[in-house]
């Protein structure tokens, strides 16, 4: 659910230098103020990790989203991340993968650094 949220700052709030989501959910919707809409606005970078397996994302999100941030030339990476259910990323969840919520959080960390203290 944070994704809508952490898109919606970076589109509306251009010093956003970074922001982060995990699982997608209602990343691309049929309103107009979906958040995949204002790629444009979208001065940061934006990382997004979505679950290989997640009923609560349809099929057409992941392209869609990543399409809406190559025409915008937002700094983006979208990932799928293989094997993972959602909420992979925390660790009292049932679906917790340890190995890839390592490794969606070292991404995360590391743009973070990257776009926040210049490293």
């Amino acid at each position: 659910m944070s994704g809508p949220f952490v898109v919606n700052a970076a589109a509306r709030l251009p010093r956003m230098a970074a922001v982060a989501a995990l699982y997608g959910v209602n990343m691309v919707t049929d309103k107009p103020d979906s958040p995949h809409l204002l790629a444009d606005n979208i001065q940061g970078e934006v990382y997004a990790a979505f679950a290989e397996i997640d009923p609560a994302v349809p099929a057409n999100v992941v392209p869609t989203f990543r399409d809406a941030m190559e025409k915008a030339n937002v700094a983006a990476r979208v990932d799928v991340v293989p094997g993972t259910h959602h909420g992979f990323c925390f660790a009292a969840r049932n679906d917790y993968h340890p190995h890839a919520a390592e490794a969606v959080w070292e991404d995360i960390m590391a743009m973070f650094m990257r776009r926040l203290h210049g490293q």
